[in-house]
């Protein structure tokens, strides 16, 4: 039978109070990362509100908002960053879906065994995945059966990974065996903002990446009527990224900056933040 645990991890043998002690670090590590995430994302998301109003391209946007119950007349951009961001974070958790993109959760099922525990983490955050693999005096401890086992892992101890995997698991799901470690909930954080106006993105970035992207389509829409399926979508989509790089692609790229620069206001990060949407003016 095929195995393959690429999530596995190993800690040496611990007391409670040692593993305790390194569980609390885990959740301070996982909570500061996820709170500086959940800022960026509204903050990043108010700036798109407010590039896309002053665009003319919110209005989809905004029903949606309004099918939620959020009156988005009158309210600070920023408070309607934070509603749709909470809203996206609850519908990929409602779904039973963990994605990247508006995934602020770390959990672990740990394993204690009689020489060691055992670890799998479910973490998507790629910063989140980082720190916790930094955290001492934690191992990689992966097993596959699949293919060849990595560069510098004795065939002893490979083996002994599987037989260690094997009696840690049984022929039961993960969540029978051991316990869970979760790190926050439903309820993130209401940002400062102080802490929002050090994350929105510049202008200039909002505008090239905008800019980027419109070039892109319209290479996209010449080149591809006749293209539905997922493999020629991709294959386009990677064809009109090395286009961006070519002169045309690169010319096409300045004049929707032009044509950007000239309808996005200089508004500092602060009023961007703070400003209802439809009570913006030029």
């Amino acid at each position: 039978m095929s195995t393959k645990i690429y999530n596995g991890y190993r800690l040496p043998k611990l007391s409670l109070d040692d593993l305790n002690r390194w569980v609390r670090c885990f959740r301070a590590a996982m909570q500061r990362l996820s709170e500086e995430k959940f800022r960026r994302r509204i903050a990043e998301l108010a700036a798109e509100l407010h590039d896309d109003y002053h665009l003319g391209r919110l209005e989809g946007r905004l029903r949606e908002a309004e099918k939620m119950g959020l009156r988005w007349q009158g309210v600070p951009t920023f408070m309607t960053a934070r509603f749709l961001t909470q809203h996206y974070y609850e519908l990929t958790k409602h779904k039973n879906q963990r994605h990247p993109a508006d995934d602020y959760e770390a959990s672990l099922q740990v394993i204690p065994m009689e020489d060691g525990i055992l670890v799998l983490a479910y973490i998507e955050d790629s910063n989140m995945l980082k720190a916790f693999e930094a955290l001492e005096p934690l191992r990689g401890y992966a097993f596959w059966n699949n293919t060849d086992r990595p560069e510098g892992v004795s065939e002893a101890a490979w083996a002994e990974r599987r037989d260690n995997w094997d009696a840690a698991l049984g022929d039961d799901a993960p969540i029978h065996r051991g316990f869970t470690v979760e790190t926050i909930g439903t309820n993130l954080p209401f940002p400062m903002i102080k802490d929002l106006i050090r994350s929105v993105p510049p202008r200039s970035e909002r505008i090239r990446s905008r800019a980027e992207n419109a070039a892109m389509s319209g290479h996209m829409r010449r080149h591809g009527r006749r293209k539905t399926k997922v493999h020629e979508i991709v294959q386009l989509f990677c064809e009109a990224r090395t286009w961006l790089t070519t002169l045309r692609g690169q010319k096409a790229a300045r004049r929707e900056t032009t044509r950007l620069a000239a309808k996005l206001p200089r508004h500092p990060a602060k009023t961007l933040l703070m400003e209802p949407l439809g009570g913006r003016k030029g």
